[in-house]
């Protein structure tokens, strides 16, 4: 099970009660994690490449919600002709630019307005993060 030791958190309300995010640690953590999205995800967890942060969110000690976080893709030419960036600016400012590879709310957890509820919260922590 997940430890509070284990992570760094931040929290908010929620309909329910306090909602905490913790970031995954270890390589136990990442287990966990990888095995919730196989069982439930309709991708399951994939494979993550380059730079990845996990959340989790916790409401009263149990996991309501996973996210995975990666990297943004390289080269994208759609993005950087829109963006207006050339080659040198995107190599300085694309660590500034994260995709959602996952996000699963457990169908035991779900409820109206927790999944937003939840991803707020992870946009909150992801700068500190």
């Amino acid at each position: 099970m997940i430890h509070k030791r284990d992570f760094q958190t931040g929290a908010a309300h929620s309909d329910r009660g306090l909602l905490e995010i913790k970031q995954a640690l270890t390589s136990a953590d990442w287990e966990i994690a990888h095995q919730m999205l196989d069982e439930e995800h309709f991708l399951g967890a994939g494979r993550e490449a380059g730079d990845r942060l996990c959340q989790f969110v916790l409401e009263g000690g149990q996991v309501v919600a996973v996210l995975i976080w990666c990297a943004a893709a390289w080269d994208l030419k759609d993005r950087d002709t829109i963006i207006g960036w050339d080659p040198v600016t995107r190599s300085q400012r694309l660590k500034l630019v994260v995709q959602l590879r996952r996000f699963l709310v457990p169908e035991k957890s779900r409820r109206p307005n927790l999944a937003s509820q939840c991803l707020g919260l992870a946009l909150r922590e992801l700068p500190a993060q």
